[in-house]
C-alpha cells in the first residue's frame, strides 16, 4: 500500500480514498486520521462512519478471552519446556529443594512475563505474539519494565504459593488455610473479572495497573473505553465477604482447631526420621449411605500419611514390600503411640513420593499401602 500525504489526498477521488480506508492496515495512524478528516470535510461522514464501525466489528482493539487464554497457553507451554530443560542438567538440585523448589519456577515466570509484557518486548511474551496480541497502557504505548513486573506479580504469587509451606506454618495451621482461600479467591476472580468485562476485557491486575491487552492487527482509530468497574466491585466485594466468613469459619471451628492440635505432634515427629523430606497427615471418612436414607451401608476411618522421601528408593519398590522399610515401621509406630484416636481407625494408609516440583514443571515416582490397625501393630511391635 503507498503512502498518503496530505498534499496527495485533495488530489484523489472520494471512491479512491474510501477504498483506502476500508483496507487501512499500512497506514500510519496520523495519514488515517487526514484521509478521515478530509472525507468528512467532503460531506461523506456517513459513508466513513460506517467503514469504521465495519472496521472496528472487524478488527476490534481489545483482545477476545479465548485469545487471551490461547496466549497463555502457549506460555505455558514454554515455561514448562524451559522448566524441563533445566531439569535436565539440575535435578538432584531440585530434589534437594524440596518444597522450595516452586521459587525457581516463580523467579522464571516472573522474568518471562515482566521483560515479556514490557516495553522491551514490546508488550509481547510468545504467546501474545503468537495470538498477535500487545499489553499496553492508558497512552496506547508499551508500559515500563516495572510496571510490566509488578503486573506480573499479581498473579504469579497466588499461582506459585498457593499451596506453598512458609517456615513456622502447618499445614493445619489457620494461618496456612487462610492464605489458601485468599490466593484461590484471587485466582477466580482473575478470568471472572476477564469474562464479565467485555467493554475493555481487562483482567483485575489490569484493572489496578490501568493496562489493556490489544489486538495488535486492531483498526487503528479506536480509543480504549474506560471499564464497567461497578459491576466488577459488586463481584469482588461478595467474593470478598464469602473470603471473610470462610476465614472466620475456619479460625473459630472447632475441629479444625482440634485436628491441628492432634495431627502437628505427629508431624513433627516424622519429619525428624532420617528418610523423610517432609510428611503431610490427615485422617479421612469414607463412607456410603442407604439411597434415600441417612443410615449408613458402609463408613470406613483411616489415616493417610504421605512422606516425600529425600533420595528414590522406590523405584523398584514392591507395594506389599512398603510395611518392611523400617522408616516407614518408625512412623507408623509413632501414630500408633501418640495418636489418640487410634483405636477408631479402620486402616492407616502410607503413600511414598520421590521427586520434585519447580512449579513449571514437575517429576515423580510415587507408590502406595494399606493395612489395617491390627496388622500394622503385629507388623511394627
Amino acid at each position: 500500500m503507498e503512502r498518503i500525504y496530505k498534499n496527495d489526498l485533495k488530489d484523489r477521488s472520494d471512491d479512491d480514498l474510501l477504498s483506502l480506508l476500508r483496507n487501512p492496515k499500512n497506514l500510519e495512524k496520523s495519514r488515517l486520521s487526514e484521509m478521515v478528516n478530509e472525507l468528512k470535510n467532503r460531506g461523506l461522514s456517513e459513508q466513513v462512519d460506517e467503514i469504521e464501525a465495519n472496521m472496528i466489528k472487524v478488527h476490534p482493539i481489545y483482545s477476545k478471552f479465548w485469545s487471551r487464554i490461547g496466549a497463555y497457553i502457549v506460555d505455558v507451554v514454554i515455561l514448562g519446556a524451559i522448566g524441563f530443560i533445566l531439569s535436565l542438567f539440575f535435578k538432584d538440585f531440585f530434589v534437594q529443594l524440596g518444597n522450595q523448589g516452586v521459587l525457581v519456577g516463580f523467579f522464571i515466570s516472573l522474568l518471562y512475563f515482566g521483560i515479556g509484557n514490557s516495553k522491551i518486548s514490546n508488550g509481547q511474551t510468545f504467546g501474545k505474539a503468537a495470538l498477535k496480541l500487545r499489553v499496553v497502557g492508558n497512552n496506547l504505548e508499551n508500559i515500563s519494565i516495572s510496571k510490566a513486573f509488578i503486573r506480573a506479580l499479581i498473579y504469579t504469587i497466588p499461582y506459585f504459593f498457593l499451596n506453598y509451606s512458609f517456615a513456622g506454618w502447618s499445614e493445619f495451621s489457620i494461618f496456612f488455610i487462610a492464605k489458601g482461600i485468599v490466593f484461590l479467591t484471587f485466582l477466580i476472580l482473575l478470568p471472572i473479572h476477564l469474562i464479565i468485562n467485555t467493554p475493555t476485557r481487562q483482567a483485575l491486575h489490569d484493572l489496578i495497573l490501568s493496562t489493556y491487552v490489544i489486538n495488535i492487527e486492531a483498526y487503528p482509530r479506536q480509543e480504549l473505553n474506560k471499564s464497567r468497574i461497578f459491576p466488577l466491585y459488586i463481584i469482588s466485594g461478595v467474593a470478598v465477604l464469602i473470603l471473610g466468613l470462610t476465614v472466620l469459619f475456619n479460625v473459630r471451628s472447632n475441629d479444625t482447631t482440634s485436628i491441628y492440635h492432634k495431627l502437628k505432634p505427629l508431624k513433627e515427629q516424622i519429619d525428624k526420621i532420617e528418610e523423610v523430606g517432609t510428611s503431610v497427615l490427615s485422617r479421612n471418612t469414607s463412607s456410603m449411605k442407604k439411597l434415600g436414607s441417612d443410615e449408613y451401608i458402609n463408613k470406613t476411618e483411616y489415616f493417610t500419611l504421605n512422606i516425600v522421601l529425600k533420595e528414590n528408593i522406590i523405584s523398584n519398590l514392591r507395594p506389599d514390600n512398603i510395611e518392611d522399610l523400617k522408616f516407614v515401621q518408625d512412623a507408623v509406630r509413632i501414630i500408633l503411640k501418640n495418636y489418640s484416636e487410634v483405636n477408631q481407625l479402620d486402616y492407616i494408609v502410607i503413600n511414598l513420593t520421590f521427586g520434585y516440583s519447580i512449579g513449571i514443571y514437575k517429576s515423580s515416582n510415587s507408590i502406595g499401602y494399606s493395612n489395617t490397625i491390627e496388622n500394622w501393630r503385629k507388623k511394627v511391635k
